[in-house]
């Protein structure tokens, strides 16, 4: 598959084949073919009761459930211990959980992957599961370790003035 444009085209007649599950899509950003896609989805909105697009969902929304190749789904969604399908190769090379389902940009793997992702006992064994990019907290770690090296005399802050003899 060449385009992201046929990569949504495989995606859509995967979801065909799950019409038990009720989709909510956010809109392509000006990614490559974004407009295109956007159309697409449209179209297949108007065709498909169980299938909804909208602009934008906001944080606590997007993150309630992901099917797609946005790095959230690697980065963000693996600390709520939910399965995200990661689709394509546009985030390969990136650390991902286990939570993390990947496939290829195909009918068939998709179904595959939405297989996995609804089974659930791969849900239940992915929800004692850390995400590897931390737990949210990694600022207060940060600050903890810098103010021990201020209090512990770890590091000299004060001055130092060093005599420079110039000879002409």
């Amino acid at each position: 598959m060449a385009t992201a444009l046929k990569q949504v085209k495989e995606l859509l007649a995967a979801l065909d084949e799950h019409r038990e599950i009720r989709y909510l899509f956010t809109k392509a950003n000006s990614d490559t073919d974004g407009r295109s896609i956007n159309r697409l989805l449209e179209e297949y909105a108007k065709r498909n009761d169980n299938f909804c697009i909208v602009d934008s969902l906001g944080m606590r929304r997007y993150l309630s459930a992901l099917i797609g190749n946005s790095s959230s789904g690697l980065v963000e969604a693996p600390s709520f211990q939910i399965p995200t399908i990661d689709i394509g190769d546009r985030q390969r090379g990136r650390i991902s959980g286990e939570t993390v389902i990947h496939c290829k940009p195909e009918r068939h793997a998709i179904g595959d992957a939405i297989h996995k992702a609804m089974d659930d006992s791969f849900r239940m064994t992915i929800k004692k599961l850390e995400n590897p990019y931390g737990d949210g907290h990694t600022s207060e770690k940060i600050l903890e370790i810098v103010k021990g090296f201020f209090v512990n005399d770890r590091i000299d802050i004060k001055k130092k003035f060093y005599d420079i003899n110039f000879e002409v």
